[in-house]
């Protein structure tokens, strides 16, 4: 209501035939006539381009009239000058032939008529009579030493003047230089004796070669002259100004003559300027014209040739372009000058006219922007309102809306303006089809508010339907007279959904509490079957559902059937449902896809048509099928049907996935209780025995070594402590592999089980090391020989591997003897091993059976604490090498990330874990978790920035949890490099119990899980620690000692307890990763398994750092393990392809 007393108060003042919008529209169309001035200067502007074009246009015309004009008088000049050229060439001709004629008539007198020709012929240097040898017969005046020796001479002039030799007519060669003066240039002029009118007469028959003056001359002998260039005879070729320069050029391409004389061209040379190019571009032609940049002075010129008639020469005449252009800009200039005037003062004249439009255009615009901002605030105002509000004029047609309205409606608001109120505001009653009656004819006719019921719809335009609530108002005028009407309404869809929803959840839960109370009471029993049971019954018997049945695929892939409650459930027995069927049901869909599937139509199921007649008899319309998980698997499928099509909207999937969480919880509950069983039996045995020789560990070293000692002060005899180790066994690993090692350490088990004597205890310390206990013997002498009949037995060749290797395995082997040694059990045996390191230390054939620990060993230079120092110098000091064992993802198949094992470096070898961690201290233990997390974390920041996105897992001894300052120090390591997460930092803490049972230590992992940091325990199952203590450990990684899959291959009941752990572990929420996965077959065995991850060597050995990055990047999961199952027959394992 007060949207709608807003739009009356601002449409109200203004009179419905002068609104806002028409009083725009209307200055917005006379505006339409103010834009005459802004034509008019596009006018204006077009007609001054155009004429600027047009003169731009004639001025071109005029140039080009002119350089064609030039063009042509040039070609006149050269015309007039070719004929000139050709006279005094012609007149030259004449007279050399009167010459020859003379020396023809008279041979004897030839010496004298060619002195005579030499005083008559001005510009004529020298004359001469030459044989057909080139010879001089006889000469006069300055003349070259021999016609074609001339030093001047270039090669092409020698060329030009020898074809003159060889011509039948006259010829005039090129120019060459005048040795007499500089800047000279001379020409040589030939006429052949048989070229003269009436020679022929005068020749006598045969007559060749040289003869003396005075009989007839031979008509292949020439008359020569040599004449200057610039003759007088061409004294006409005088340029008529304007920079005009005249060329005589040979058809060879050689200049003969410019003037003005040529600053670069010398005479002579050959031309290949703009001249010579027009004359060899058209070469029959008399004449022609040409322009471009000339070679001789480096200008622009236009210009013109004649060829020369007669005579192998053509005469050019250029012009400077430039010369031109100055003409042609000052016959330019005067227009020019007048047209810009004009075009200027018309200019001034426009511009005025148009100001003064402007100044009108600009008052009209002011009243208009007033007029725009009132219609801006009305728009802002209704923009601002939440509702939807749509206003009419007084014949319901609608004058404006907000843009709820638009987006409610899907009508934009261009096309819904003016359109009736009915066309665009279309509703009908809520579930109905019918219209409602629209508010704004009744508010237009009764001149009141109108409000519709709440169950109303409204069809929107692009096909939604919303329920909404809405009002309609008239806007009356200052006349009490309807004006028009405004409709105001808002979406109510959500919330009339959610009350339809609520009402529903609240049947939804009641059926899930219902069947929570079911399912923890059978959970406690641990009763499977009883359990499907209830929960069928109690799913059957609620409200949403008429049916339920839980059911599980056999071994043939068929489902059968383990509880069922409801309609049809007893005939379900008569229904086959397989896993290979190719028109699976819905419930074999869920269980290939592992997810919920459902159908709101089943009976209209085109894979169901089958079964159609059953599923609507049993009134089945909707179904819900989902897996139901142990250990993160599909074990069994529930299945649910209900009489209601489309029930299984978002809510009722919701509730079904609860419910099938519920039973995953109680199914997994029941499968950690059984496991807890097995693994109890298990543990017990684990925490006192070696998985791989089956011998005692180290757990039962100290109470069995204490009830020893107890015995010996009893009984007075007594106690020997062997040490041993056995020598060489890296080797083995190394060459052989583990496989061949582990077999050599069962074989030496079995040796000391069968050469002990009663009451000795063997136990395996870990590695390759082993300890005796030897009790009862009341003299030194009684116990030497037992010592050496074991070690000699030890020592013998023995059979391993497939097929059988012959392997010599020596031992080295300390003894300390109580009470000679009066020790705690733990200074025992660090005695023992100090005489152990003593035996190693001796080699040659000298060295005896076993050492004795003798007191002075604590200060030898084998003692531990040197050998203590000495490792922690190398710890300290860059001695300290990582490699990276990757760890598999099973459900990705890709590397998830790797663990940091330490390596120390000896020599030109690297030392094991086994090789030197049992001899550091607490101190050294320190020292080295430290600098192994800070190493390892430096690596990992630089595959982070290489691209490489994994994590990091690191060893943590359990001493370094007891410092209270562990947690900080973890942090800080990782705050030195910023592109790091904790998350990506695993710490894998050896399962301790008196460590782990430690308050503080609580407090750091619970600390560091905090940050993110993920908390591992290492060798599950290995040592102390009760599995049932992890309930209460801040534990997010178990990782499963590898003694329970080291015999996997051969003992596939350890299977069972692998699994009871696995399910623990899930059912717990903790990650889990088996390591010991060294062979083909154990990663064929353990793919099967619920394990998250798998570590060893069938996946990858340990590997340098700089190694990680391609490897990860090109890790591909060997084939064969996803070809390969594990299948198991009355206990027995099988591996099916």
């Amino acid at each position: 209501m007060c949207a709608q007393a807003l739009i009356i108060g601002i449409a109200s003042p203004q009179p419905p035939e002068r609104t806002i919008d028409s009083v725009i529209d209307h200055h917005a169309a006379a505006r339409m006539g103010s834009h005459l001035h802004s034509r008019l200067r596009r006018l204006w502007l077009g007609i001054a381009v155009c004429a600027t074009a047009f003169m731009a246009w004639n001025a071109w015309r005029d140039w080009q009239d002119m350089r064609i004009q030039s063009q042509e008088r040039l070609r006149a000049f050269a015309a007039e000058y070719a004929i000139e050229w050709r006279s005094t060439l012609r007149a030259r001709e004449d007279a050399m032939q009167r010459l020859g004629r003379r020396l023809l008539v008279s041979p004897e007198t030839a010496q004298q008529q060619l002195d005579t020709y030499l005083l008559e012929r001005r510009g004529v240097e020298g004359v001469a009579l030459v044989d057909a040898q080139g010879r001089y017969v006889a000469r006069s005046g300055a003349l070259p030493p021999s016609p074609l020796q001339d030093t001047h001479l270039t090669p092409l002039t020698r060329s030009a003047y020898a074809a003159c030799l060889r011509d039948k007519t006259f010829c005039l060669g090129p120019p060459i230089p005048d040795e007499r003066a500089s800047g000279r240039w001379m020409a040589l002029e030939y006429l052949p004796l048989s070229a003269v009118p009436g020679g022929a007469e005068a020749t006598p028959p045969g007559g060749e070669g040289a003869m003396p003056l005075g009989k007839a001359l031979p008509q292949e002998w020439l008359v020569l002259a040599q004449s200057s260039v610039f003759p007088r005879a061409l004294g006409l070729l005088q340029a008529p100004g304007e920079g005009m320069a005249f060329v005589v050029m040979r058809n060879d391409g050689l200049l003969q003559l410019r003037f003005p004389p040529p600053p670069r061209s010398p005479y002579g040379q050959p031309q290949n300027g703009i001249m010579l190019d027009a004359i060899r571009g058209q070469p029959q032609a008399s004449s022609g014209m040409f322009s471009g940049v000339t070679n001789s002075v480096n200008r622009h010129m236009v210009g013109a040739y004649v060829r020369v008639p007669d005579y192998p020469f053509v005469i050019g005449a250029d012009l400077p372009t430039r010369s031109l252009l100055q003409r042609w800009a000052g016959q330019l200039a005067g227009t020019l000058l007048l047209f810009f005037g004009l075009l200027a003062a018309g200019s001034w004249l426009f511009a005025s006219a148009l100001r003064q439009l402007g100044r009108t255009e600009r008052g009209r615009e002011q009243a208009l922007d007033g007029l725009r901002r009132q219609r801006d605030e009305l728009d802002v105002t209704l923009s601002s309102i939440g509702d939807a509000v749509i206003a009419t004029d007084a014949r319901g047609r609608i004058s404006r809306m907000n843009p709820e309205a638009v987006r409610l409606t899907g009508w934009p608001a261009s096309e819904a303006l003016g359109q009736p109120i009915e066309l665009v505001f279309r509703i009908v009653v809520e579930g109905e089809d019918s219209p409602a009656p629209c508010p704004v004819a009744r508010a237009l006719a009764t001149g009141r508010v109108v409000v519709l019921g709440n169950h109303t719809e409204l069809r929107a335009r692009d096909g939604r339907v919303l329920a909404i609530e809405d009002s309609a108002a008239p806007i009356s005028g200052h006349d009490g007279e309807a004006r028009g009407a405004v409709l105001v309404f808002h979406d109510v869809t959500d919330r009339r959904e959610r009350q339809r929803r609520n009402e529903r959840l609240k049947s939804l839960y009641a059926a899930l509490a219902e069947l929570g109370e079911i399912v923890q009471q059978h959970a406690r029993q641990g009763d499977e079957s009883a359990l499907f049971r209830a929960a069928c019954e109690a799913l059957a018997a609620s409200s949403l559902f008429n049916a339920a049945w839980i059911g599980r695929p056999d071994a043939t892939g068929v489902f059968q059937i383990l509880a069922r409650a409801g309609n049809g459930s007893d005939d379900l027995e008569h229904i086959e449902m397989r896993l290979d069927d190719p028109q699976p049901a819905l419930a074999v869909r869920a269980w290939l896809a592992g997810e919920l599937r459902v159908h709101n139509d089943f009976p209209a199921d085109p894979i169901n048509l089958s079964r159609r007649d059953f599923v609507v008899a049993h009134r089945w319309h909707s179904i819900a099928a989902v897996p139901l998980l142990r250990a993160g698997r599909p074990d069994v499928i529930l299945v649910v049907t209900s009489p209601a099509r489309g029930l299984f909207q978002d809510d009722v999937r919701e509730l079904i996935a609860r419910i099938a969480r519920l039973l995953d919880h109680a199914l997994d509950e029941m499968t950690s209780h059984r496991a807890l069983q097995q693994v109890r039996q298990r543990e017990q045995w684990l925490a006192l025995h070696d998985t791989l020789t089956h011998l005692p560990n180290r757990n039962m070293l100290e109470s069995a070594l204490q009830q020893a000692i107890a015995r010996a002060d009893a009984n007075g005899t007594l106690l020997a402590l062997a040490y041993l180790d056995l020598d060489g066994f890296k080797s083995i690993n190394d060459v052989y592999g583990h496989l061949v090692g582990d077999q050599v350490l069962r074989s030496v088990a079995e040796r000391l089980k069968t050469q002990l004597p009663a009451g000795a205890l063997a136990l395996r310390m870990g590695g390759d090391e082993f300890v005796i206990i030897l009790e009862g013997s009341k003299e030194l002498a009684e116990l030497e020989p037992v010592c050496l009949r074991f070690l000699e037995h030890l020592r013998g060749p023995m059979q391993v591997g497939n097929p059988p290797l012959s392997l010599q395995v020596d031992t080295s082997c300390g003894i300390t003897i109580y009470p000679y040694d009066r020790e705690t059990p733990d200074t025992l045996l660090r005695h023992a091993d100090m005489a152990l390191y003593a035996h190693k230390s001796r080699r040659g054939p000298q060295r005896s059976a076993y050492r004795l620990y003798d007191p002075a060993m604590a200060s030898a230079s084998f003692s531990t604490p040197v050998r203590r120092a000495e490792l922690r110098r190398k710890i300290d000091t860059g001695d300290l090498v990582l490699h990276y064992q990757p760890v598999l993802d099973r459900a990705s198949g890709r590397i998830h990330h790797v663990e940091a094992l330490a390596r120390l470096r000896q020599d030109s070898d690297l030392l094991q874990p086994d090789a030197f961690l049992r001899e550091l201290g607490p101190m050294e233990l320190t020292l080295l978790g430290t600098r192994v997390l800070q190493r390892a974390l430096d690596d990992l920041a630089g595959w982070v920035r290489q691209g490489l996105h994994i994590g990091v897992s690191v060893n943590v001894a359990p001493q370094e949890l007891l410092a209270t300052d562990f947690s900080a120090q973890v942090l800080a390591e990782i705050a030195r490099h910023p592109e790091l997460e904790p998350g990506m930092l695993s710490l894998e803490i050896l399962e301790t119990e008196e460590v782990l049972g430690e308050n503080v230590v609580l407090a750091q992992l619970s600390a560091l899980r905090a940050e993110g940091v993920r908390i591992g325990m290492d060798d599950v199952g290995s040592a102390y620690a009760s599995l049932l203590r992890l309930k209460t450990l801040p534990v997010d990684l178990l990782k499963i000692d590898q003694a329970f899959v080291r015999d996997l291959p051969v003992h596939p009941r350890d299977r069972l307890f692998l699994d009871a752990i696995l399910a623990l572990g899930h059912a717990l929420g903790m990650r889990t990763v088996i390591e010991g996965v060294e062979t083909q077959a154990h990663l064929d065995l353990l793919w099967q398994s619920s394990a998250d991850g798998l570590q060893g060597f069938a996946i990858a050995p340990p590997m340098r750092p700089e190694d990680i990055p391609a490897f990860v990047a090109g890790f591909c999961m060997p084939p064969r393990s996803l070809r390969t199952a594990l299948r198991f027959n009355n206990g027995t394992a099988e591996l099916h392809s």
